[in-house]
């Protein structure tokens, strides 16, 4: 198991927004959060990345407690990849990119072949090693949002929390990258990723947690929670279901 919450309660200003929530990811698993805005997705994958520590419950991080994960060996097999990330300094891309190295340095140390190549590797498949010479401040919505995550898959993580990477994405990077995140739920590693796009969620996720309000209402097989009725009851609009080869998620019109 890569990551176990059991029973997370989680409160801002004395309001719970979490409430006794239990995910398990293993490895080879992409698993999609999904839910309507203020169902709390984002604050979860807090809890999970270490961020914000909740009030009752526990994570486990490849059987240990996250809390008793120093910080430098946690950023070695987990990274984090914040919603609409800000770049607050003149690199490069390929230095931005490189930073999600520094969990496999020792102070002062050197990049080696082996950074370098892993480096390499991750601008390429985010396709952004056109762009390596570019001051990451020159960017444009979709390039930061592809050029961050490389910087988190440089680290080569065993897992990976995703908040919406997709989001500021044209059709085809859309496609690109989340092919990407499938391939990386692959083998030892497994990837937990926020999506609003429920036909892409269907297209690529093993699993889906479906929150509302705080709460797992559904939990499964993509089938299993994109339901006509599951998906009237919590974003209150009737869809067109079509299953197949590359399933189909159309919102028709709200429920009255």
């Amino acid at each position: 198991m890569l990551i176990h919450a059991h029973n997370l309660s989680f409160s801002y200003a004395q309001q719970t927004v979490l409430d006794d929530i239990s995910l398990s990811l293993q490895a080879g698993q992409l698993i999609g959060l999904i839910g309507p805005n203020g169902a709390s997705k984002s604050t979860l994958l807090k809890l999970l990345a270490g961020l914000y520590k909740p009030q009752q419950g526990d994570i486990q991080l490849l059987g240990k407690p996250l809390s008793a994960w120093p910080a430098r060996e946690r950023g070695r097999v987990l990274a984090w990849l914040e919603q609409q990330g800000a770049i607050h300094w003149p690199l490069s891309v390929e230095r931005l990119v490189a930073l999600g190295r520094l969990p496999h340095l020792t102070p002062w140390q050197t990049i080696s072949a082996v950074d370098e190549a892993a480096i390499e590797h991750t601008l390429e498949a985010t396709n952004v090693l056109h762009l390596r010479k570019r001051s990451a401040q020159t960017l444009s919505g979709g390039e930061r949002s592809r050029v961050l995550l490389a910087r988190a898959l440089a680290g080569q993580p065993r897992v990976l929390l995703a908040d919406e990477p997709i989001a500021m994405l044209d059709l085809a990077h859309q496609l690109q990258i989340m092919q990407l995140l499938r391939d990386i739920a692959q083998g030892e590693a497994g990837v937990i990723v926020v999506l609003h796009d429920l036909s892409l969620a269907a297209r690529y996720c093993d699993q889906l947690y479906l929150l509302q309000q705080g709460r797992v209402v559904a939990q499964g097989t993509p089938p299993q929670v994109l339901t006509e009725a599951l998906l009237r009851k919590v974003y209150g609009v009737e869809c067109a279901i079509q299953w197949g080869h590359i399933p189909s998620i159309t919102a028709l019109y709200p429920v009255p």
